[in-house]
């Protein structure tokens, strides 16, 4: 707990002042009025003898305007301390998302994003918790301070009844809070499972799927894998909250007698005249608030489960910190001359099968290079080799002759404007997914959109550029996938305009047909000539105006050469060439 208070500390240190502060003297006051009701109480027989202008009608008086004061003032220290819990609890959750975002942002190479253990920490440290964490503690911390503070009043009046309650309510929060500590490390181990029903849930909202969905008949099919995932999930834990039932009733008995013992040594203590009315009342009511001793039992959880963040986000952090990431302290290089590719190896972590086995090829500054080859040919890998999201795992590949290895990696990848089959897509506004972070003007965005053939795509929004690209928010766009990918091919052009020195399109067509996909690629060559441009494809009738072309297949470089050299060898691309033209003739004659 020490660890989640120096973290909200860390956080924001005036709010955090708020909140223990008032988390402390918060439950003072109820036990100021329950001290004022016994003056008030023990006043009534007097004032009913003497009437109101007796003194003890002026105690009565002065009774009820204390209580009417401290009424007042827990109704102000309260709101402070529930309002001072909840912004406490926002500010922790975005701080831990903050902390996500950086250590998944502050790694160079990708191949974290994909790992399952690092999801599993990722989501365990990000669970839905977190909000309730101060308010968790504060109800713990109240409830303490208000059960002590109640027996101590008891202790008054009645100390052997005050030491049994005070006893048995520490013996039966000590176990309340051992069970909610298991519950919680019950829930961190189901982690995965969670995360699989969790995403089945995310698939059943998202208005991405809706359609085929419905078509498909998917719903009631989701629906019983949620709940199959969910239960199975949960099962640990529910069997955990079932046990100890034995150890309950022996708890709730220890409670029931110490309860019996206190009031009645009160109710004697009250008949032999030894405590007078007032006594009485101050006394019974203090039994009652010794219950805080003990706790909450869902203030006990809200607790715990918070708390398994704050490890998880530690082992989050070292996973990413230890685990190795690309490497490099040079500048990017100014392409002039050629980048190489030299007998490049590459294998996935946690695979034993090389998706990359000794590919060769070189791409000249300022020319167009297609690369080829069937699907699972190897080369949306090779393109990220080449922009330096991941490093070879044998071989290198180097840009005028310096090793990429050596770079710093960020600096390089900056040099580098991408579009790939999956266009990244924001749901902020239109000038963001083209500008991102930097300041672009709308001329220019406008440019790059009319060369990207999307204008009339931008024309069409009601907003603008401010134009939300998500149905989602109001006055929101919704556009096609070939839509998205002409903006992205515009997001391109605006990153070469900043300064990339190299374009890649790596299938950025999926969305259209072979024809719109060969005048797309006509269309870049002729808008990027002079620029070094990498093409990928699996379609070979489309890239034939490349001014080198290289063939991939099983990780392999099998040919390469121009379209025409290639025709003449009467390869592998001259045979995938003249399959696909053929269709592509036929389509056309259609």
């Amino acid at each position: 707990m020490a660890a989640a208070v120096a973290r909200f500390w860390g956080i924001a240190r005036g709010l955090t002042a708020v909140w223990l502060l008032t988390t402390v003297t918060g439950p003072m006051v109820p036990l100021a009025v329950t001290a004022a009701s016994g003056r008030v109480v023990g006043a009534v027989p007097d004032v009913v003898t003497n009437g109101f202008d007796s003194p003890a009608g002026r105690r009565l008086v002065v009774g009820l305007g204390v209580m009417a004061v401290l009424a007042m003032l827990g109704v102000f220290v309260d709101s402070l301390r529930w309002r001072s819990a909840d912004l406490l609890g926002h500010r922790f959750r975005a701080d831990q998302g903050r902390r996500i975002m950086a250590a998944f942002l502050g790694r160079a190479g990708i191949d974290h994003a994909d790992d399952p253990a690092v999801q599993d920490a990722a989501a365990a440290a990000d669970n839905n918790w977190l909000r309730s964490l101060p308010e968790g503690l504060m109800n713990v911390a109240g409830n303490r301070v208000n059960g002590y503070g109640g027996a101590l009043l008891v202790a008054l009046y009645e100390p052997i009844g005050a030491l049994a309650l005070t006893l048995a309510w520490m013996a039966g929060g000590r176990w309340k809070w051992r069970r909610a500590v298991e519950d919680a490390k019950a829930n961190l181990g189901q982690v995965r499972a969670l995360r699989r029903s969790t995403a089945t849930a995310e698939l059943a909202t998202s208005p991405h799927a809706a359609k085929e969905i419905r078509l498909f008949g998917l719903g009631d099919w989701l629906g019983a894998r949620f709940a199959r995932e969910w239960h199975t999930a949960m099962a640990e834990v529910w069997r955990l909250r079932g046990g100890g039932v034995g150890v309950g009733v022996g708890v709730f008995a220890l409670l029931l007698g110490a309860h019996a013992l206190a009031v009645t040594r009160i109710a004697t203590a009250a008949a032999a005249g030894d405590l007078g009315l007032g006594s009485v009342a101050v006394a019974l009511q203090a039994v009652i608030a010794t219950r805080g001793i003990g706790g909450v039992p869902w203030g006990f959880h809200e607790v715990q489960y918070g708390l398994t963040a704050l490890p998880a986000m530690a082992r989050l952090e070292a996973v990413l910190a230890e685990a190795p990431d690309l490497e490099g302290t040079g500048p990017a290089p100014r392409l002039a001359g050629a980048i190489r590719v030299e007998s490049v190896r590459y294998r996935y972590p946690r695979s034993d099968r090389d998706v990359l086995a000794g590919v060769d090829f070189e791409i000249p500054a300022g020319t167009s290079v297609a690369i080829v080859g069937d699907n699972g040919a190897g080369k949306s890998t090779l393109v990220q080799l080449l922009a330096r999201l991941r490093d070879p795992t044998e071989g290198r590949i180097t840009v005028d002759g310096t090793d990429l290895v050596t770079v710093v990696p960020t600096a390089w990848q900056e040099s580098v404007a991408a579009v790939s089959q999956r266009a990244l897509r924001l749901p902020l506004s239109a000038r963001r997914n083209l500008a991102g972070g930097r300041h672009v003007a709308d001329e220019r965005l406008d440019e790059a959109v009319a060369d990207a053939k999307a204008a009339g795509i931008v024309d069409a929004f009601a907003g603008g550029w401010d134009t939300p690209l998500s149905r989602e928010f109001t006055g929101g766009a919704d556009l096609s996938g070939g839509e998205w990918q002409r903006l992205a091919l515009a997001r391109a052009l605006v990153a070469l305009e900043a300064g990339a020195q190299v374009l890649v399109l790596d299938e950025p067509t999926a969305h259209l047909d072979v024809r719109a996909e060969a005048d797309l690629y006509d269309h870049f060559l002729r808008l990027t000539r002079g620029r070094t441009t990498i093409l990928v494809s699996h379609r070979f009738s489309t890239v034939r105006r490349a001014d080198r072309i290289v063939v991939l297949d099983r990780g392999r470089v099998v040919e390469q050469g121009s379209h025409d050299e290639l025709l003449a060898a009467g390869g592998r691309y001259a045979a995938m060439f003249t399959l696909q033209a053929s269709r592509f003739a036929e389509i056309g004659d259609a």
